[in-house]
């Protein structure tokens, strides 16, 4: 086995490197980056799937033409309680090795990102070897005309049953205005996720943009084990349940000044369920602002109306709902540390496949002590609305660490938590995992 080991990390030293997803800001986007400058949302920069960073223009040392690796870790975790269950006190153990591997091609106003992450687990000592744990990301940005820019963007993601907790990191960056969240409610089954978004933005004047975006999700999740949580959703059988969404969102943006700018938005969700098929529809109409206060000082924040027709899901008639929407966020960095805070209420989809919505509480906090070591600590609460029976609610903490050991390699440990409720057949308790590796990862600025 250690034989194996060393094979295959060899093999992503020369073919990969790390990790997590990033889908594009559509309503069911798996994460959310959220620009927190005044600046043209089509100008954003494509970001680094692991980390919510801008992608490094320049090619690493370790490529192929346009195709780059950017990173690679080989990571041990320990799970307590694993199942979160509270009947169920089994622990685990797995060994994951993971790479990133970056395609770009910018040419002439034309620019494209391939973003893909292998991903290997070992688990139960190394006697079963999972393949399933994909991440792949596209963005492509082109401008049509002087005044009309169109980006394509697809994630995909597909995480074992074991891996939504080691995937529960909260990154806030004050430097680039981004907040990067994946809080995920961890339901002990197998998570499928694609994203695809076509976005347009008119310049109508130097002050003023018009967007329109069209979007289509897929999620899914399917009960892993026996002895899984049983699959939650408006058309599950128990065993599965997806959702594929569709919609359509009209933007206007005006800019006060190049600190200073507001948002009115309309956006329309068409939802289909399955695999016992349930529709519903949801309209929504939100006004924003954005500003930057100063060096590294940024606020965001959005108010809206939301309404669902109502609906028959799982038997039980759902009455038409009206709904507050919303987002708020605050990054402020400083010389040697940085700290972030975050609420946003949505249908973004968070673990739990339901045609309600969310409310998502985050802080975050990043401390680098002296020249190698960097820190960071996280927290997060999530309640997601379900169809029948109580609101599933999450609570989330992390803690990292980092040490610089030289020549784009690092050493890092973290530890992680996550607790829960709500589910009536299958009450749920409280995990912990523990995680530490090396990892390779290039920056040009390092």
């Amino acid at each position: 086995m250690k034989l194996t080991l060393t094979v295959i990390l060899a093999m992503l030293t020369l073919l990969g490197s790390s990790l997590l997803a990033q889908a594009p800001p559509a309503a069911t986007s798996t994460l959310t980056v959220t620009p927190g400058s005044a600046g043209d949302s089509a100008d954003v920069p494509a970001a680094n799937i692991l980390t919510g960073e801008p992608l490094p223009t320049h090619r690493s040392p370790l490529h192929w033409g346009q195709q780059s690796v950017i990173s690679f870790s080989a990571d041990q975790f320990y799970w307590f309680n694993r199942g979160l269950d509270a009947t169920q006190q089994a622990d685990s153990s797995a060994t994951q090795l993971s790479g990133l591997l970056v395609y770009s091609l910018h040419h002439k106003g034309v620019g494209m990102d391939i973003q893909y992450r292998p991903g290997v687990w070992f688990t139960d000592n190394g006697s079963k070897v999972d393949l399933s744990n994909q991440l792949f990301d596209l963005h492509s940005m082109f401008h049509v005309r002087s005044r009309w820019t169109m980006s394509v963007t697809d994630s995909f993601g597909s995480i074992p049953y074991r891996g939504e907790l080691a995937y529960g990191g909260l990154m806030s960056f004050a430097a680039t205005g981004t907040n990067f969240n994946n809080l995920y409610l961890q339901t002990g089954n197998r998570t499928t996720v694609n994203n695809f978004a076509l976005s347009n933005n008119f310049a109508w004047s130097a002050r003023d943009n018009f967007s329109l975006n069209l979007g289509n999700s897929y999620q899914s999740t399917t009960r892993e084990l026996a002895t899984s949580i049983p699959v939650v959703g408006p058309g599950s059988n128990g065993l599965d349940s997806t959702a594929i969404n569709s919609n359509a969102d009209l933007g206007w943006t005006h800019r006060f000044s190049s600190h200073t700018s507001a948002t009115l938005n309309y956006s329309y969700d068409y939802s289909i369920f399955g695999p016992v098929e349930v529709t519903s529809q949801r309209h929504s109409i939100t006004a924003g602002f954005a500003k930057v206060l100063g060096h590294q000082f940024r606020t965001s924040g959005s108010l809206g109306f939301s309404y669902q027709p109502s609906f028959t899901a799982n038997g039980f008639k759902q009455t038409a709902t009206k709904s507050l929407v919303g987002s708020a966020a605050i990054l402020k960095g400083f010389r040697d540390y940085e700290f972030g805070a975050s609420w946003t209420r949505s249908n973004s989809f968070a673990g739990v496949i339901s045609s309600g919505l969310s409310d998502q509480f985050t802080l975050t906090a990043a401390h680098r002590f002296g020249r190698r070591l960097n820190g960071s600590v996280r927290g997060g609460y999530l309640m997601q609305q379900v169809e029948v029976g109580p609101h599933v609610r999450g609570w989330m903490g992390n803690a990292s660490l980092a040490y610089d050991i030289g020549h784009q390699w690092s050493w890092t440990a973290s530890y992680g938590y996550i607790g829960q409720s709500g589910i009536s057949t299958n009450p749920y308790g409280s995990s912990q995992v523990v995680s530490f590796g090396p990892k390779w990862s290039w920056s040009p600025a390092r």
